[in-house]
C-alpha cells in the first residue's frame, strides 16, 4: 500500500504545475527578492512528510480515544498559537514591551504543536480519503483499479502571502505572485506603494488560508471542522487540475471564482464527513472560519 501511494505521489509531482504563467513581467522583478519558491517548498516538505509515514506504517492513525485525545490536544495547541500571534501584533502595534514575553511563549507552543504534527496529519489526511472513496471521487492514474487520487497530502503551518495586481480604474485581476511567509506590515505596505508608484497599477498584499502545493500548505488550524475543511478544500483544487475546469484556474478571475466556489461546496461535505467518521458525532453545518476573510488557494 505504502509502495503504491509513493507512486502515485511520484506521478502527481510530474504532472502537477509549479504555478502560475500569468507570473511574469516587470513587476516580478521589483517582488523577486519577496518571491515563495513553491519548487524549493516542495523538495524540502515531501521527504519529511514520507519518511514519517514510512517509519510509523504500524501506527494506528484512525479511530480510537487515544487518537482523538492527541488531535483534540494538536487543534487546542493550533487554537492557542493562533491567539498568541494576534496578541503579538497587537502588543507590536502599541509599542509594547511584552512582546518579546508573548514570542517566547509563542515559541516554546510551536515547538510542542510541532512535534504533534506528523501523526495529526497522518490521521487527518487518512480520514479525509475514506470520506472521498465513500462519495466515489476515485480515478485511475496506473492501470484500470478506480483509486483515491490524487492522494490527499497536506502540511500545516505558515502559508505564503498573496500579491494581488489590479488596474486602477476597475477591479480586474491580472496577475498574482506568492510572496513567502515572514512578512512585516511595513514590507507589505512598501510593496504596494512601490506597485502603484511604479507601475500605476493597484497591489494588495493578504495572507493566504491556504494554498494547493503538493503537498497543500495550510494554516494552523483552531478548530476540526476548520483543519478537515481546509484539508479537502486543497485537495479538491489537487482533484480539479486533472480535469479541464482546474486546469483553466488562471485563465480568468471567473474561472478562479467557479474554482474556488467549487472546492468549498466539495470541502464542507467532504470535511462533514470526516468529522463525524472521526469524531462520532455531527459535524457542524457551517464551518468555524470565515471562508470569505481567509483566501484559500
Amino acid at each position: 500500500m505504502f509502495k503504491k501511494r509513493f507512486l502515485l505521489v511520484v506521478l502527481l509531482l510530474l504532472i502537477l504545475p509549479i504555478g502560475s504563467s500569468k507570473a511574469i513581467g516587470p513587476i516580478k522583478l521589483l517582488v523577486a527578492p519577496y518571491l515563495f519558491s513553491i519548487l524549493q517548498w516542495e523538495f524540502q516538505t515531501l521527504p519529511t512528510k514520507w519518511v514519517y509515514r514510512a517509519m510509523h506504517m504500524s501506527t494506528p492513525t484512525t479511530g480510537g480515544v487515544v487518537v482523538q485525545d492527541r488531535i483534540d490536544e494538536f487543534v487546542a495547541l493550533g487554537t492557542d498559537l493562533n491567539r498568541i500571534r494576534v496578541q503579538i501584533a497587537e502588543q507590536a502595534a502599541n509599542k509594547s514591551g511584552r512582546v518579546i514575553d508573548f514570542e517566547k511563549q509563542y515559541l516554546l507552543g510551536l515547538r510542542d504543536w510541532h512535534s504533534r504534527r506528523p501523526m495529526a496529519e497522518e490521521v487527518l489526511e487518512n480520514v479525509l480519503s475514506s470520506a472521498i472513496l465513500d462519495i466515489g471521487l476515485t480515478m485511475r492514474p496506473i492501470g484500470s483499479m478506480e483509486v483515491q487520487f490524487p492522494p490527499v497530502d497536506f502540511r500545516f503551518g505558515e502559508p505564503p502571502h498573496l500579491l494581488a495586481i489590479s488596474p486602477r480604474d476597475r477591479i480586474e485581476l491580472t496577475q498574482t505572485f506568492l510572496l513567502k511567509q515572514q512578512m512585516s506590515v511595513g514590507e507589505m505596505e512598501e510593496l504596494e506603494r512601490a506597485v502603484l508608484e511604479k507601475y500605476n497599477m493597484a497591489g494588495l498584499v493578504v495572507r493566504l488560508g491556504g494554498v494547493a502545493t503538493y503537498p497543500a500548505l495550510i494554516e494552523i488550524p483552531s478548530s476540526l471542522d476548520a483543519a478537515l475543511f481546509l484539508g479537502a478544500h486543497e485537495w479538491a483544487h489537487h482533484y480539479l487540475w486533472f480535469y479541464p475546469l482546474g486546469q483553466s484556474y488562471f485563465s480568468d478571475g471567473h474561472m478562479t471564482t467557479i474554482n474556488e466556489t467549487l472546492a468549498d461546496l466539495v470541502a464542507k461535505e467532504i470535511g462533514r464527513m470526516a468529522y463525524d467518521r472521526l469524531s462520532g458525532e455531527s459535524g457542524p453545518q457551517e464551518v468555524s472560519i470565515d471562508i470569505a476573510q481567509d483566501n484559500q488557494g
